[in-house]
């Protein structure tokens, strides 16, 4: 009874490490197959970032071109308004002139009479 007792005993003992080692390969398969999971979707988060970056630099790019443009054409403006006004002063000052000359024929006028 008693060796049957051990042989029970050792095949349960037996029958218990291999149940363990077998859960230990089952969990350990599971972390790494986790792992690679996991590995893959920050792979993926990564990629998604890279694109997001480049499509941020390409938008800041484009939005410093664009800045450069306007300020061109504001110059430009600026230019074309600084003409104006010195055609308008120098109108004016023709106009001054006339009122002068008009002036003094009024003058002249009023002498006669």
């Amino acid at each position: 009874m008693m060796r049957k007792m051990k042989k029970v005993s050792v095949v349960v003992l037996v029958a218990l490490m291999v149940l363990g080692t077998s859960t230990l390969a089952f969990g350990a398969s599971v972390v790494l197959w986790g792992g690679e999971s996991d590995k893959a979707r920050i792979s993926e988060v990564l990629d998604w970032a890279d694109q997001r970056i480049g499509q941020l630099n390409q938008s800041k790019q484009d939005n410093a071109q664009k800045i450069n443009d306007l300020t061109n054409q504001i110059t430009q403006l600026k230019g074309q308004l600084t003409d104006k006004d010195n055609q308008i002063a120098a109108k004016q000052q023709e106009v001054n002139a006339k009122m002068v000359e008009l002036q003094n024929k009024q003058n002249e006028v009023n002498q006669k009479i």
